[in-house]
């Protein structure tokens, strides 16, 4: 991941993110993605249940993908880094890694690509949005 990170939030994994062997569980990165992204969206100005009413539209996850890299454990300080890789005319581009604190492995690697929707179909990024994604880039 670049210099730009745009968002740094981190976790303490907990028996609820592992499966029975004690390793994290493969959809428990989605939900650290999540939390990271909710809060630079606040942070940035922009509330996910206020988007329709103050953008006349919504930002919804066109895809997601995620690659595990190392194990993590039950315990592990995790640090979950964003960045917007990318802003394109409706949509826009976010890199995530997730890294081991105790010994800086990168344990995941995922991305996200969010689509802003309005009327039901793909829309041009409010200007807004569209600023604060590409002052996420910087």
């Amino acid at each position: 991941m670049s210099d730009r990170v745009a968002a740094v939030g981190a976790t303490r994994l907990t028996y609820a993110d592992c499966d029975p062997a004690g390793i994290v569980y493969y959809a428990a990165w989605f939900v650290a993605m999540e939390r990271v992204l909710t809060e630079w969206f606040l942070r940035v100005g922009f509330r996910f249940d206020r988007m329709a009413d103050e953008l006349g539209g919504a930002v919804v996850t066109r895809s997601t993908w995620c690659e595990y890299l190392a194990p993590a454990r039950v315990y592990d300080e995790i640090a979950v880094r964003m960045t917007v890789a990318k802003v394109g005319t409706t949509s826009y581009t976010l890199s995530f890694e997730m890294v081991r604190a105790g010994d800086a492995v990168v344990v995941a690697r995922s991305g996200l690509v969010g689509v802003f929707v309005a009327g039901g179909r793909a829309a041009p990024l409010p200007p807004a949005l569209r600023d604060a994604l590409v002052g996420g880039m910087a």
